[in-house]
């Protein structure tokens, strides 16, 4: 695997099937995309994992659509966001590298936007982690400095007034957007400094820590 990037998507903590659907069905009906060739397990009435293929003008490899709903690593009772990814992989070079890959990303993440407008969305390493718009701030982007490519955010989301607002929504922040709010210490103590922000936090009232499928 020569690229473990994907765009990855907050979409909520109430999100429904349907719209889930939607988004799913319009990546995969894209010119660009095959597929799924390939479905694994399942995330409500819907695949969890999908896989195909992806031919950009200059580039081409494998791709796969990922549900996921994990609370592991939150505060207490703090219930779980809906994420949505697009990992790609197998491609000559690495999303964090080619300007074609990122490119579309960035199309694709404008285009679920304007089809569901979600809370957060990254071009990020899969090891990035804590993808939550409501853990979304200055401590946050200083752990995650080296997973992040890209960060999207809707006009609403607080970071958006210490990043600058945009004149598009989302607001799509690059690297260099984003590079003065990297701290030059360790990880560990990056870490620990987004740990103390997160542990200042009270969890969405009125929330259900597990849904049920519709």
């Amino acid at each position: 695997m020569n690229s473990s990037w994907a765009l990855i998507v907050d979409l909520g903590y109430q999100v429904q099937t349907a719209d889930l659907q939607a988004l799913l069905d319009m990546f995969w009906a894209k010119t660009e995309v095959s597929g799924p060739q390939l479905q694994i397990g399942t995330f409500r009435k819907l695949p969890q994992a999908s896989e195909g293929q992806l031919s950009l003008p200059d580039l081409s490899g494998k791709c796969y659509t990922k549900l996921e709903s994990d609370n592991m690593g939150y505060p207490q009772n703090w219930p779980a966001t809906v994420l949505l990814s697009l990992s790609l992989y197998k491609f000559p070079v690495e999303v964090a590298v080619s300007t074609e890959l990122q490119a579309f990303l960035i199309g694709l993440a404008r285009q679920w936007y304007a089809l569901y407008p979600y809370r957060l969305a990254v071009i990020a390493n899969s090891s990035c982690f804590y993808i939550n718009a409501d853990f979304a701030n200055t401590a946050w982007l200083s752990w995650q400095q080296d997973k992040l490519s890209h960060l999207l955010l809707p006009d609403s989301h607080p970071l958006v007034q210490t990043l600058g607002p945009q004149a598009s929504t989302p607001a799509c922040y690059a690297q260099n957007d984003l590079a003065p709010y990297c701290d030059k210490t360790s990880e560990s103590e990056r870490y620990q400094a987004f740990k103390s922000t997160l542990q200042q936090q009270t969890a969405p009232a009125g929330l259900k820590l597990e849904w049920e499928s519709d």
